[in-house]
C-alpha cells in the first residue's frame, strides 16, 4: 500500500530520469563496490551497450583492459585513504565500447550519500574528435615548424612597428645573427642605407594609405649582415593576421653567387659580343661596297661568290643577334626605346628592307595598310624585328612564285599586323611548341629552311613587353597567319625634329678594318669622316675642332668609351656635342647608363647595315635640342617604366629623393619635372621654391593629397589610372611650348 505522497516521488524520479537521458554527457553511477547502478541513454550511444546489459557488471566493463584492472584498486584505495585520483577532479581517460574500438572521454566524477550508502556518478562526454583535430593542429605545428627551421630561404617576421618577432636559421645564417639578438629590434638593423632611413616610412605610408612599395611585389635590395658588409638579396615581403595582430613576413634570399656570375656572364657576353660583331661590321661593311661598286665593275663569277658570302654573312649575324638576344631576354636586360611608332610607316619600311630576299625567293609581297590611328607606343626597332622575322618566315615557308600578305587593321582598341603566306602551314604536332626556344618543326623540308629556331621565341618576348599578344591560324596545306596586336594610341605624335645637312663626322673606331668601312660608307653618304682610333686621338682630334658629330666604339685600346663621353659632356666645349654610340656592346652600356644624363643621340648595335647608320647620323644633325625632364621618383621599376615610355620625347634625368632633386635642380635647367610626392626623405611638395626657373612641373604620384592642390604644379596624374599613353601625351603636351631651339 503506498502512502499519500508516492505519486509525487514517482513523477519527480520519472523527470530525473528524463533530464539524465537528454544531457549532453553520459551519466553512469556505481556503488562503492564499482558495480554499475544506472546507465543514461546518452551513456548506451556511447558505448554500444543497453542499460540492461551493463547495470549489475562492474564499471571496469567499460574500460580498456589495463585501465580496468586498476579500476578496483583506485576505488579501494579511495574508501580506505580519502586521498582522491580522479574523484572530485576532471580527467581525460579511455573507454572501451561493446565492439572493442575505444573512445577519448572526458570524465568527471563526484561522490554522493543515499542514506547510509556512497555512490559515485560519473559524467562522460566523448572528446575523440576533439582529440584528432587537436593531433592534426599539433602535427601541423610541428610541420610549420619544421619547414621554418629547415627552410633555404630566411623567414623574419615583423609586427606593425617594423619589429623583429621571429627569424628562422637560414636567416641567422644569412645574417649572422642569432635570433635572440634580434628579436624586439627594429628589422632596419638588417638593412643598410638608404634601405634603413626609408624602411619606416614606407612602412608607416602602407599601413595609412594602402600604397605598396615592397609588400606583396618582389624586389631586390641590399641586406646588411652582422660584421658590416652588404650584399644583394632578394626580398618578397606578405602581410598576415596573427590572433588579430596585423604581421608581416619576409622571404629572403642571398643572391650574391648569382649576381657575381651574372655579373661575369655579363662581362663575357659583352667581350663575346665585340669580338664577334666587330669583324662582322667589316666584313658585311666591305661585302656591300664590293658589290655597290665601290672598287668598280666586278666580273659576273666573282659577284656571284661575293653575293654568296654576303649572304651567309647575314645569316651569321642573324645567329649572334639571336643568342644574344635570348641571353637578354633570359636575364631581363632586353633594351627598349619606346615612343610614339606610326606603324604604317613600320610596316612600309619592313617591307621595303624585306623586298630584296623575297624578290631571291621569287616572292611577291602584297601590303595592306587599312587603318587610319595606326600609332602605339613602342620601340621601333624592336619591332622592326618582329615584323622581320614574321616575313622571312612567310617567305621562306611559301611556294615558288606565291605571295606573301602584310595587313594592317584596327580591332577594338588594338591594332594587329598579319602575315599570311600560302604554303603547307604549321603541322598540327608543332603547334603548341612553335613559340619555344630552338622550336623547328623535325621535316626535313622545314629544316632545310635554315634558322636558329629562335625568332618567334623572341618575337613573342619584344611583344608581351610591349602589353601586346602574338599568335597564328593555319589549316595544314592552306598556309598559316602569323600576327600580333599592339593598343592602339590615339594621341597626335610628337613633331618630327628636322634633319640638318651632311657634317663632319668623327669615327672612333680601334679596329683598323671597321673603321676603313664605316668611313667609306659615311663618305658614300656625302659625310666628311675623319679616323681616330683610340681614346687619346679622338680627344686630340676633338680639341683641334671642326666636328659636327662622333660616332664612338665603347672598347677601346686605351680608355672605356663611356668615360670618355662623360668627360666631353663636362667640357664646355663638348657639352653639347652630338654622340651616336656604335658598339657590339650598346645595348649593355644603354640599359647599364639609363638613369645617367649622357646625352647619346642613338645607340647601334654592330654590326648596322648603312640605311641604319645613315639614319643615325641625320638624326644627330637636327636643329633643335631635345628638351630635359627631371624624374623625381624612388621607385626604380617606375623610373624604368617611365624612362621607356618617354625617352622617344626627351633626355630624362633621375633623383629619388628631395635631397638629391634639390642638387640637379640647382644645377641643370629642366623643360619639365614629374614629380612624385610621396618620397622617402619628405613630400615632394617642398620643392616648389627650388621649382622657379625651370618648365611645367607635373606630379605623377599615387595618392596625390591636398599637397597637390593650391596651383602649384601645371598637372596632377595618378598613378594608378595613368595608361601609358595618357602620361606619354600629357608630358609631350606641356613640352611642345618649349621645344624650340636653346
Amino acid at each position: 500500500m503506498t502512502g499519500p505522497g508516492d505519486g509525487g516521488i514517482d513523477q519527480e524520479s520519472r523527470l530525473l530520469e528524463i533530464l539524465l537521458d537528454n544531457v549532453v554527457e553520459g551519466v553512469i553511477t556505481i556503488d562503492e563496490r564499482g558495480v554499475v547502478e544506472s546507465f543514461s541513454r546518452k551513456a548506451e550511444e556511447l558505448f554500444g551497450y543497453r542499460a540492461a546489459e551493463v547495470i549489475g557488471r562492474n564499471v571496469s566493463l567499460l574500460m580498456p583492459p589495463e585501465e580496468g584492472a586498476r579500476h578496483d584498486g583506485y576505488l579501494r584505495h579511495y574508501l580506505e585513504t580519502g586521498q582522491a585520483r580522479i574523484i572530485g577532479i576532471g580527467r581525460e581517460v579511455e573507454g572501451q565500447r561493446q565492439d572493442g574500438s575505444r573512445l577519448q572521454l572526458w570524465l568527471t566524477v563526484t561522490e554522493v550519500r543515499v542514506g547510509r550508502r556512497r555512490l559515485f556518478t560519473g559524467l562522460v562526454r566523448d572528446i575523440s574528435a576533439l582529440k584528432r583535430a587537436e593531433a592534426a593542429l599539433q602535427d601541423r605545428t610541428r610541420r610549420l615548424r619544421a619547414v621554418f627551421e629547415t627552410a633555404v630561404d630566411g623567414i623574419i617576421t615583423i609586427d606593425d612597428r617594423g619589429g623583429i618577432d621571429s627569424m628562422n636559421p637560414a636567416a641567422e645564417s644569412i645574417f649572422g645573427y642569432r635570433a635572440d639578438e634580434v628579436v624586439g629590434r627594429n628589422v632596419t638593423c638588417l638593412m643598410p642605407e638608404p634601405y634603413a632611413a626609408q624602411h619606416d616610412g614606407y612602412l608607416r605610408r602602407y599601413l595609412q594609405t594602402g600604397e605598396r612599395k615592397v609588400i606583396g611585389i618582389g624586389r631586390v635590395v641590399e641586406g646588411l649582415r652582422r660584421d658590416g658588409s652588404t650584399f644583394p638579396l632578394e626580398l618578397a615581403v606578405s602581410e598576415m593576421q596573427v590572433g588579430g595582430r596585423r604581421m608581416f613576413t619576409g622571404i629572403v634570399r642571398d643572391i650574391s653567387e648569382r649576381v657575381k656570375i651574372e655579373r661575369l656572364k655579363n662581362e663575357f657576353v659583352s667581350t663575346v659580343s665585340h669580338e664577334l660583331r666587330t669583324p662582322l661590321t667589316s666584313i658585311r661593311g666591305a661585302l656591300g661596297l664590293l658589290l655597290g661598286g665601290a672598287v668598280g665593275e666586278i666580273p659576273p663569277k666573282a659577284r656571284q661568290m661575293l653575293a654568296l658570302a654576303e649572304r651567309n654573312c647575314e645569316r651569321l649575324t642573324l645567329l649572334i643577334n639571336d643568342i644574344l638576344d635570348l641571353e637578354k631576354i633570359e636575364s631581363g636586360r632586353m633594351a627598349f626605346r619606346f615612343g610614339s611608332v606610326d606603324l604604317g610607316e613600320l610596316v612600309t619600311q619592313a617591307c621595303e628592307a624585306h623586298q630584296g630576299f623575297a624578290d631571291r625567293h621569287g616572292i611577291a609581297l602584297r601590303v595592306d595598310i587599312g587603318s587610319n590611328d595606326r600609332r602605339v607606343s613602342g620601340d621601333p626597332d624592336r619591332l622592326q624585328q618582329v615584323l622581320a622575322n614574321l616575313l622571312s618566315n612567310a617567305t621562306k615557308f611559301s611556294p615558288d612564285g606565291g605571295v606573301v600578305e602584310v595587313v594592317l587593321a584596327r580591332r577594338d582598341d588594338a591594332l594587329r599586323i598579319s602575315v599570311r603566306d600560302h604554303g603547307e602551314g604549321v603541322p598540327e604536332a608543332f603547334r603548341e611548341r612553335i613559340f619555344g626556344r630552338f622550336a623547328q618543326a623535325d621535316s626535313s623540308d622545314t629544316r632545310g629552311k635554315g634558322g636558329t629556331g629562335l625568332g618567334l621565341n623572341i618575337s613573342r618576348a619584344i611583344v608581351e613587353r610591349h602589353g601586346g599578344r602574338i599568335g597564328f591560324d593555319s589549316v595544314e596545306g592552306q598556309g598559316a597567319t602569323f600576327y600580333f596586336e599592339l593598343p592602339v594610341i590615339v594621341d597626335d605624335p610628337p613633331a618630327d625634329a628636322r634633319h640638318g645637312e651632311a657634317c663632319s663626322v668623327l669615327v672612333c673606331e680601334d679596329d683598323p678594318d671597321a673603321a676603313s668601312v664605316l668611313a667609306e660608307t659615311l663618305r658614300r653618304h656625302g659625310y666628311a669622316v675623319t679616323l681616330a682610333h683610340s681614346a687619346a686621338e679622338a680627344r686630340h682630334r676633338l680639341a683641334a675642332g671642326g666636328h659636327d658629330l662622333l660616332l664612338l666604339d665603347l672598347l677601346l685600346p686605351d680608355e672605356d668609351g663611356l668615360a670618355l663621353v662623360r668627360e666631353l659632356r663636362g667640357a664646355e666645349a663638348t657639352r653639347d656635342l652630338p654622340i651616336v654610340v656604335l658598339s657590339g656592346q650598346a645595348d649593355e652600356a644603354r640599359e647599364a647608363t639609363r638613369n645617367q644624363a649622357l646625352a647619346i643621340v642613338d645607340w647601334l648595335q654592330k654590326p648596322v647595315d648603312s640605311a641604319r647608320l645613315d639614319a643615325a647620323v641625320r638624326r644627330a644633325t637636327v636643329t633643335a635640342t631635345r628638351p630635359r625632364i627631371l624624374h623625381v621618383e624612388d621607385d626604380p621599376d617606375v623610373r624604368r617604366v617611365v624612362h621607356g615610355v618617354l625617352c622617344g620625347l626627351a633626355e630624362i634625368d633621375g633623383a629619388t629623393d628631395l635631397a638629391e632633386a634639390r642638387r640637379a635642380l640647382g644645377s641643370t635647367r629642366y623643360d619639365l619635372v614629374l614629380l612624385d610626392l610621396a618620397l622617402p626623405d619628405g613630400d615632394g611638395a617642398e620643392l616648389v621654391p627650388s621649382l622657379a626657373g625651370h618648365g611645367p612641373v607635373v606630379v605623377f604620384s599615387a595618392d596625390p593629397g591636398e599637397s597637390a592642390s593650391g596651383g602649384c604644379f601645371t598637372e596632377v596624374l595618378v598613378k594608378s589610372t595613368t595608361s601609358n599613353s595618357d602620361l606619354l601625351s600629357a608630358v609631350d603636351r606641356w613640352l611642345r611650348p618649349g621645344r624650340a631651339t636653346k
